[in-house]
Parts: structure tokens; C-alpha cells; sequence
């Protein structure tokens, strides 16, 4: 199975309203809200590209990031944060874990629409 987009955040409703949007711009897209079971997850959907939070239970997704990106198949698959942590550390540490890009929430859908085509 090979799917567009992999949403991981823990929030239902952003999991929701997010992979509606990106499905209405004709992407196919997995949620998944729990970050140790995407990990599972993550190599039966061979996404094109992952995005993710980062304040999430159990595992934040920094540590999720970073686990992704050990993966030898997916450290070339493009992953994007999509977080309301606004601050510069948080950008710099993300970035330098492997990230692409750092969004912060809220995100005009055609933003987001625009750096996802940046990669698939």
C-alpha cells in the first residue's frame, strides 16, 4: 500500500479537518494519533511524505522524528512539523533531527498545500 500522506498528531478533530483538506486537494492520506504504534504503522503505508506534531503523549514528536529518520527506508521520505509551538528552539531542534520543514498551527490550508507539493 502506498498512501500520500501519513498525518501523525494526537488531536482528533486536527487529524480530521487536516486529512479532509489534503484529501480535497486529492492527496490520499493516513491518520494515525498515536506516535509508538505509527512507527509500526509507518512501513505498510510506505508514505511519500509524514507530518507531524510535536506535542503528543508518550512519545513527543521529536522523539518520534527522530526514530522515523533511524529507519534506513524513510530517512529519505520528506517530514513536515505541524505544531503550535511557535518558538526558534523548537524550529532549530526539529530542523536538526531531520525535519524538511517547520509549520506552526494555525496554517492556511493552501500553505500547507504549498510545501507539501515542495516534496511530492
Amino acid at each position: 500500500m502506498s498512501i500520500d500522506i501519513v498525518l501523525i498528531d494526537d488531536n482528533q478533530i486536527h487529524l480530521q479537518t487536516t486529512g479532509r483538506i489534503l484529501q480535497n486537494y486529492g492527496y490520499s492520506v493516513q491518520t494515525l494519533s498515536d506516535p509508538l504504534t505509527s512507527l509500526q504503522a509507518l512501513p505498510d503505508l510506505q508514505p511519500g511524505i509524514i507530518i507531524l506534531d510535536i506535542m503528543m503523549p508518550g512519545m513527543d514528536g521529536f522523539h518520534l522524528l527522530k526514530s522515523i529518520k533511524e529507519i534506513p527506508d524513510f530517512q529519505n521520505i520528506p517530514v513536515l512539523i505541524l505544531s503550535g509551538k511557535q518558538f526558534a528552539p523548537d524550529k532549530r531542534k526539529a530542523l536538526a533531527l531531520g525535519a524538511d520543514e517547520y509549520l506552526t498551527k494555525p496554517l492556511n490550508s493552501r500553505n500547507l498545500v504549498t510545501e507539501i507539493k515542495k516534496y511530492i
